[in-house]
């Protein structure tokens, strides 16, 4: 399909949490939507309820729904983002697939379980990893890679261990190493340690602040 017509319309962010967070409950990804609102985006939390390793099997249909989302704002907003963590990278990266336009949205990826030698779908205009080598709940994931099938039909992966490992120019890696001891923030370091997401913050301004 050919583009959409870029209108002076808004930025429009939107927000995929991992697993393990409810329709009700509190992310801390919504730690982002005041900064987001400031650079002058409206932002969007993409809610698919409570997932745990079971439930990601329906990873591919919960991502329809937020292709359906992106490709449905197109044509209001100036600019698409989407920030995803955990397997809601892993979400948000089958539903980039989906989108049947080239170099639309941008994508910030924090602590992902997407492969990391993953293909990045023509829709992505730029994507920023977010990645930490002492991820110990990722790396919980390396034994599983013996089942048949297990990663791939959640489209999980190490990518938030070891970066994105492919060659495409539109990936920016940020390795992310927090000094703590404590599993649940080493990954999702960006949101939990002031020092890292002051750095989110510097890379999200530079960013956006002017455009």
């Amino acid at each position: 399909e050919s583009d959409p017509v870029e209108t002076s319309s808004p930025k429009l962010a939107i927000i995929v949490h991992g697993l393990f967070t409810s329709h009700t409950d509190s992310s801390p990804l919504e730690k982002l939507t005041p900064l987001l609102e400031d650079l002058g985006f409206e932002v969007h939390h993409y809610r698919y309820g409570f997932t745990n390793i079971v439930k990601a099997l329906e990873n591919v249909k919960v991502a329809e729904g937020l292709s359906s989302l992106i490709h449905s704002n197109l044509p209001r907003y100036s600019k698409i983002l989407i920030i995803g963590h955990s397997n809601g990278c892993s979400i948000s990266h089958i539903a980039l697939g989906m989108v049947g336009f080239t170099k639309v949205v941008d994508a910030i990826f924090l602590s992902p379980s997407v492969r990391a030698s993953a293909r990045i779908p023509n829709s992505v205009s730029s994507l920023e990893v977010f990645y930490n080598p002492f991820d110990v709940i990722l790396r919980l994931m390396t034994p599983l890679s013996v089942l048949r099938n297990f990663l791939s039909r959640r489209n999980w992966g190490l990518m938030g261990v070891v970066g994105y490992l492919g060659t495409d120019r539109r990936v920016t890696n940020h390795k992310i190493t927090p000094l703590t001891l404590l599993p649940y923030s080493h990954h999702n370091p960006t949101l939990t340690t002031d020092l890292h997401f002051t750095y989110l913050s510097l890379v999200l301004q530079r960013k956006y602040s002017f455009k």
